[in-house]
């Protein structure tokens, strides 16, 4: 369809207007459904003050009048353009749209330079589809994924790419998105992103599931030049979900999990903000968001570190004091501290010579102060001392 240049707009009756818009025979400008989309910035004046506001544009193919359709079905084979953004610029780019699948086209080198540039600290280039109601299958050319990736990695940065659909987002670190250009030979990336019933899931998930009060069942399905890829060699993906809590429950209640194919749940760490849930993975397959009584007694859900305190517990970095006490209120000793450190770390494994002379071999905190003492991370007091079971402090803690 080419670009529209917009000029200025105004607001008379509720309705936007823009003079001089060109209108195609055939055509009507619409704000929602099937449609072209083109970013734009709108500035509307209500009397007292202008107000700007960045909004998304489209031109939707009509029957011959002027109602449209905005039902954003997917049905049928319809092109369209979407916007590819980044914190330092944006681009449109067609879209092909058949059945629940969009085949995106492919970026020129100037749009992905444009998205992707040396002067932003961290890029994250932002393939949006979210207005796409039925497309659960996003199909990238793998060229454009390979340029991505290179351009990502000459840049100084934590930089990702994110795949927002209707489902839900699929953000890809750098590592991520490095192991899925490695992998790919030529044709597409196809990421599907599908909100499932529970007989997606196999017999012996559904039976090491049966105890949890199940919220959600996704499933995610990355294929890479015709094959299909499940792990992404140490890199991390960030998977957002809609989701809102039921009557008298606290969004913080709710945990995902990764449903291995033999069955075993694996637990990902999880967060709640703005009615989404996020949470991480290292790989690919059955997803389940569950509804779940928290352990700790003494952790009230309206407590301002209620989220805090089961963000880490999922993360594995704090445990309980006791199997239903966390003890908000108390002491957090130096070997503690070296611990939850230890634990962030990965728990990596320990081969320097123990240097204190109050830290006994063989307890809870022994290879995690060892650890942190042969990484600098951590000193002691001197003269061999760590100071075990002292308090540590908050200026301890930043340093």
């Amino acid at each position: 369809l080419g670009k529209l240049y917009l000029p200025s707009a105004v607001v008379a009756d509720g309705r936007y207007s823009f003079p001089n818009l060109p209108r195609n025979t055939g055509y009507t400008i619409a704000f929602a459904g099937s449609v072209s989309y083109l970013a734009a910035s709108v500035t509307v004046n209500l009397g007292e003050a202008d107000v700007t506001q960045d909004i998304t544009l489209g031109q939707q193919a009509s029957s011959g009048d002027d109602s449209g359709d905005d039902s954003g079905s997917g049905s049928g084979n319809n092109e369209m353009t979407i916007p590819v953004s980044s914190g330092a610029g944006a681009v449109s780019v067609t879209v092909t749209v058949s059945g629940g699948t969009a085949t995106v086209d492919a970026l020129s080198d100037r749009d992905i330079a444009k998205v992707v540039t040396a002067d932003r600290e961290r890029v994250d280039v932002v393939f949006d589809l979210s207005s796409l109601k039925e497309v659960t299958t996003v199909s990238l050319p793998a060229e454009t994924i390979i340029k991505i990736a290179e351009a990502l990695a000459a840049h100084e940065g934590e930089d990702t790419v994110t795949v927002k659909t209707k489902t839900g987002e699929a953000q890809f670190d750098e590592a991520a998105m490095r192991a899925i250009a490695a992998q790919a030979t030529g044709g597409t990336v196809s990421l599907t992103f599908e909100h499932v019933g529970i007989d997606a899931l196999n017999a012996a998930q559904r039976a090491a599931l049966d105890s949890k009060e199940l919220a959600a069942v996704y499933t995610l399905t990355l294929t890479v030049s015709g094959k299909v890829m499940t792990d992404f060699a140490g890199g991390i993906v960030t998977l957002t979900v809609p989701l809102t809590p039921g009557e008298g429950k606290n969004g913080f209640e709710y945990a995902a999990w990764y449903a291995a194919g033999d069955g075993k749940p694996e637990r990902r760490p999880t967060r709640f903000a703005e009615e989404e849930l996020i949470f991480t993975t290292t790989h690919f397959s059955n997803f389940v968001v569950s509804h779940e009584k928290r352990p700790f007694t003494d952790v009230s859900a309206d407590a301002w570190y209620f989220g805090g305190v089961y963000y880490c517990y999922d993360s594995g970095f704090f445990y309980g004091t006791e199997d239903d006490q966390f003890t908000p209120d108390g002491t957090m000793t130096r070997a503690m501290f070296a611990t939850v450190l230890y634990r962030i770390a990965g728990e990596p494994e320990v081969t320097g010579d123990n240097p204190f002379t109050d830290v006994e071999a063989g307890k809870w905190y022994t290879d995690a102060i060892v650890w942190a003492a042969g990484e600098k991370v951590i000193e002691g007091y001197g003269d061999g001392i760590f100071g075990t079971n002292d308090p540590v402090t908050r200026e301890q803690m930043v340093t």
